[in-house]
């Protein structure tokens, strides 16, 4: 919930008095789009440097300050809110330029208020809704961070993709992929159409492209070139985004463009230098902070395996790029790591779950004998993320062995009241013996350790 400092709350309501609850809207945009981040009160003070995201000194990069001028016209004084916004690791760089982007933007949205003309940003941001504010937000990022030529083209494709995200449903889903050019070199010499102002409207073109085998290329203002076939070379461990998503990447990467997709199950996903750093799905954006999300991972695994060695990172980083794949498929999953399998797999599971158990029919028994010495590492990822998109769990020992997979985990019958969904109860009750990861069917990644949350890529 949104905090001011005492006093100035109500001295906001008499200066915007019917804008006020647009202006909370727009303050709590900044911790809209990040996860693991918390939003301090807000405070007034004499406006120093003008609309900003700043690193705190001595903050080891993990505390970032707010400014965001708020003066009406005609005031003598130039005033600002401030806040500080902090998280338990520093702040990367995109998160850094993210929070720059939410305090332009904002600047300009009281500018509004004020009845202003805008600077920086223009004035061409009047307040509609929470959701269009954070639109605008990703696409100042997106402009900033690719060096893209025109940003009103990012507008007008994101809200593209979002109207096809609209009529895809079940029976008939709309996938889609955009390449965008950061330069105009090689732009066609004669007038050419423009996406997607002169295709609005056109039905052959929501099937035109898939996203997943071909994309539309556009130059660096919108002109439609051509139909590209999306190829790819994966390069295992450099990147990270799910595995039906690199063509998509790699043709973007090597054409120096930003890619953007839709995906069949409703997602928008863009992806920037090879890796996925944004997406939109279940009304909201996320952005990705992949090097955070993979450490928070390893090192909670060091903590049953010992000193960090290059195994716990190849373990670490398998799963995290699996559970990214069963992030965008919707079908959820499940992985446990348990700290001692000797002790602990039978308080868990029982024994006809295990690989080889009574209870597995020949045709789990043949799989699991091919599986038994492979281990975590050793499975394709493609192999593994469908193991653990199954009913059940994929159970691993601390070295990666897996133990079994489709798994019923026991669960208490007492003291898990409060907690959803029998995945989300068999995670917090496994977490007592090791960590759990869990991908809800709505794409969060949730570890626990245990029963305590370590890492969520909700908002």
């Amino acid at each position: 919930m949104l905090q001011f400092k005492t006093g100035l709350k109500r001295k906001l309501k008499r200066k915007f008095k019917t804008h006020f609850k647009k202006l909370e809207a727009v303050l709590a945009l900044f911790e809209r789009t990040l996860p693991h981040v918390k939003l301090s009160k807000w405070y007034e003070n004499a406006s120093v440097h003008g609309a900003r995201a700043s690193l705190r000194q001595h903050s080891q990069n993990k505390k970032i300050g707010i400014e965001v001028p708020y003066k009406e016209a005609g005031d003598k004084s130039k005033l600002s809110l401030f806040s500080e916004i902090k998280k338990k690791r520093a702040f990367s760089e995109y998160e850094r330029e993210y929070l720059n982007s939410a305090a332009s933007v904002t600047a300009a949205v009281i500018k509004e208020f004020n009845g202003e003309s805008g600077e920086e940003e223009s004035a061409d941001i009047p307040f509609a809704s929470a959701n269009e504010l954070s639109d605008k937000i990703v696409s100042t990022f997106l402009y900033k961070q690719t060096g893209l030529k025109n940003r009103q083209l990012l507008d007008e494709v994101l809200e593209f993709l979002k109207s096809l995200a609209l009529r895809s449903y079940e029976t008939h889903p709309i996938s889609y992929g955009v390449l965008i050019h950061t330069s105009d070199e090689d732009a066609p010499t004669t007038k050419s159409a423009k996406f997607p102002a002169d295709i609005v409207g056109e039905k052959r073109f929501q099937s035109l492209t898939d996203g997943y085998q071909t994309a539309l290329n556009l130059g660096a203002n919108g002109e439609i070139r051509e139909l590209v076939v999306l190829r790819s070379k994966e390069m295992p461990g450099k990147h990270y985004r799910p595995t039906w998503l690199d063509p998509l990447a790699e043709t973007a990467l090597k054409r120096n463009a930003l890619g953007i997709a839709l995906s069949r199950t409703g997602a928008i996903l863009v992806v920037w230098k090879g890796n996925l750093i944004l997406t939109y799905r279940s009304g909201g954006w996320l952005l990705w902070n992949h090097n955070e999300n993979f450490a928070i991972i390893r090192d909670t695994i060091q903590t049953i395996t010992g000193p960090q060695s290059q195994a716990v990172s190849k373990l670490a980083a398998k799963l995290y790029r699996c559970a990214l794949d069963i992030s965008f498929q919707r079908s959820g999953g499940l992985f446990v790591i348990l700290t001692n399998a000797n002790e602990n797999l039978l308080k868990i599971i029982s024994s006809r779950e295990k690989l080889m158990g009574k209870g597995r029919s020949k045709g789990d028994k043949a799989i699991g004998k091919w599986i038994q010495n492979r281990g975590v590492i050793g499975l394709d990822r493609e192999i593994l993320t469908d193991l653990a998109a199954l009913d059940g769990a994929v159970v691993v020992d601390r070295s990666g062995k897996i133990l079994t997979y489709g798994a019923v985990l026991n669960t208490p019958k007492k003291g898990l009241s409060k907690i959803h969904g029998s995945r989300s109860r068999a995670a917090h009750s496994a977490s007592n013996y090791g960590i759990s990861i869990k991908i809800s069917s709505d794409g969060d990644i949730e570890v626990k350790r245990k029963r305590t949350q370590i890492l969520s890529t909700s908002t």
